[in-house]
């Protein structure tokens, strides 16, 4: 039986395995040096973990579209208790997408030509995207995590949930 990766408050970031013909998935965790790999492709793993917590991915993205009235690249909460939520860099099928955490990005900045996820505990990552596109992706993801909390935060709901 293939181990599934548990997404936890540590994951940074789920990659595809650019090379390995073993291991689809390379996982970034705060406080490690290494990266982790697992066999599962990171839509994968995304799904399976938003299975366990009461959904699955594709669930996850209607909230999301409805919420953001948005139809491409659409951000999700993975562990609603925790208010884990990941968003990816690119299409979900293109090879260079990266689901990145919401909770552990410091800021995106551009040098050299190239766009770079710098996290909290002061490691980055390159991303195939541009600045402007990963820059939207996390400011997306952030009004989703706000309007999914208006209720706790502030009591009112500004949407409706979908059954």
């Amino acid at each position: 039986m293939k181990k599934l990766y548990m997404i936890t408050n540590k994951t940074k970031a789920i990659s595809l395995h650019k090379h390995s013909t073993h291991f689809r998935s390379s996982i970034i965790e705060a406080g490690s040096e290494e990266e982790t790999s697992c066999v599962f492709r990171p839509e994968q793993i995304i799904d399976q973990n938003c299975i366990i917590y009461g959904s699955t991915l594709k669930r996850r993205q209607i909230e999301s579209k409805h919420i953001l009235q948005l139809k491409n690249k659409l951000p999700v909460r993975i562990i609603p208790e925790k208010n884990i939520y990941m968003f990816p860099t690119a299409s979900i099928k293109n090879e260079a997408c990266i689901w990145v955490a919401y909770q552990h990005i410091r800021e995106c900045i551009e040098r050299f030509n190239k766009t770079y996820i710098l996290f909290k505990d002061g490691t980055d990552i390159p991303v195939e995207a541009s600045h402007r596109s990963v820059d939207l992706q996390y400011i997306r993801t952030g009004q989703l995590v706000a309007r999914q909390n208006d209720i706790r935060l502030f009591g009112n709901a500004s949407f409706t949930w979908l059954n």
